[in-house]
């Protein structure tokens, strides 16, 4: 008889415009279905569309939490209430997940409760009390006390860097609180590993490296042309994402405006008006809002690039752009914990150079075609599907 993992998440697994961790958590699930496990996914309100068309039907469960009409009367001293409460899905989403029958029943009969992101961890407690015997595993996708602090670092405003201070502070003492009571810690990066065992030492902490779609398809190489096109993905709502582009547009990209032999393409849902406005300033700068697909920016795009400042764990947009053949230029936070400096065009926090990286692959694109094979080939052999559920079926079966 199959094992059952219930899995709590503040998102559907699937394509979301709020993060690329949905898109993780979707092949996640696929890999414990492979492996014989009948998954049911919690997850409360509107969490994302999700999808499950991929996985086997018959072996995954999907409990869709509903919230009450208040969460959306009283939605913003909601978020300031959850603001001191620290990491959880949130005061009214965690009442519901409480008392909604169907998921008291899933977590009572479960083998394993799994916890996507360190939100839904805080109710580890409530989980013990359902069901004494299942092993607690989170997925640690982002280290929250480094988030806030990379976030009062970066912030120009003094208000901001009290809050973001303020924030670090409340993470730090909610991942003191819900890290030393899991059974099993799973994180994506070695740097975010040891961030983990110094909170909780005595938890066991594995790395693994998550799957990326489509890395055996794309190609190594690009034909020369006039037109030198960068390139940036990710949820333009979120602040590192926003930050970071709108740095980049200032800092960097200005240098380019309005020439036609440079595009650069930010392509995310929910950009705001203010990085509209700079584009259509800048003249030879292009934002897409929401896609269905990156796969055709991948291709026609000639370098990526990562101004992050803010933000924690993984960026797996870095991987994506490497396994599409991409010459990757990025900041400091964004390589951390991917690969070495020989598969980046250059890692730098210096707008000149930025600049200086970019005419580089302008003038000459051939001499790029060795970083992109290195590159590429480093991640279909670091991010393949295969290892992934080799290893995520070995942790679980413990």
């Amino acid at each position: 008889m199959p094992k059952v993992v219930v899995s709590i998440s503040p998102e559907f697994p699937g394509v979301s415009k709020r993060s690329a961790g949905a898109g993780y958590f979707l092949r996640h699930v696929e890999a414990l279905v492979r492996a014989q496990w009948r998954v049911t996914v919690v997850s409360p309100g509107d969490s994302g569309a999700g999808r499950n068309a991929e996985v086997a039907e018959s072996q995954v469960r999907s409990i869709r939490v509903v919230l009450p009409r208040s969460h959306r009367l009283y939605g913003r001293p909601l978020k300031l209430i959850d603001a001191f409460r620290g990491l959880s899905l949130g005061l009214d989403a965690e009442v519901c997940v409480k008392r909604d029958a169907n998921v008291k029943a899933a977590v009572a009969q479960s083998d394993v409760v799994e916890f996507q992101w360190t939100h839904s961890a805080n109710l580890w407690k409530w989980v013990r009390k359902q069901n004494r015997h299942a092993r607690l595993v989170l997925v640690c996708h982002d280290v929250y006390e480094q988030l806030w602090q990379r976030n009062a670092d970066a912030s120009a405003s003094i208000l901001m860097r009290l809050y973001s201070n303020f924030r670090r502070g409340v993470a730090a003492r909610a991942e003191r609180r819900i890290l030393p009571n899991m059974d099993q810690i799973i994180t994506f990066s070695d740097k975010d590993a040891a961030l983990l065992r110094r909170v909780a030492p005595a938890v066991p902490v594995v790395v693994i490296s998550p799957p990326l779609a489509g890395t055996e398809q794309r190609p190594s190489t690009r034909l020369p042309r006039e037109e030198t096109v960068a390139l940036f993905t990710g949820a333009l709502g979120l602040e590192k994402n926003h930050h970071g582009v709108m740095w980049f547009l200032h800092n960097v990209w200005a240098e380019f405006a309005n020439r036609s032999d440079y595009k650069f393409v930010v392509a995310g849902a929910d950009p705001r008006p203010e990085l509209i406005d700079e584009a259509a300033r800048l003249g030879n700068v292009e934002v897409t809002g929401f896609v269905e697909s990156l796969d055709p920016f991948y291709y026609e795009a000639d370098l990526f690039v990562v101004p992050l400042f803010k933000g924690s764990g993984v960026k797996f947009k870095v991987i994506s752009a490497m396994a599409a053949g991409l010459p990757v230029i990025a900041t400091t936070v964004a390589s951390e914990g991917i690969g070495r400096d020989e598969q980046y065009l250059g890692i730098t926090d210096s707008p000149h150079q930025f600049a200086t990286l970019i005419r580089s692959a302008h003038d000459s694109p051939g001499d790029l075609d060795a970083l992109r094979f290195r590159a590429q080939e480093w991640a279909r052999e670091n991010y393949g599907q295969s290892e992934f559920e080799a290893r995520l079926a070995g942790i679980y079966a413990q």
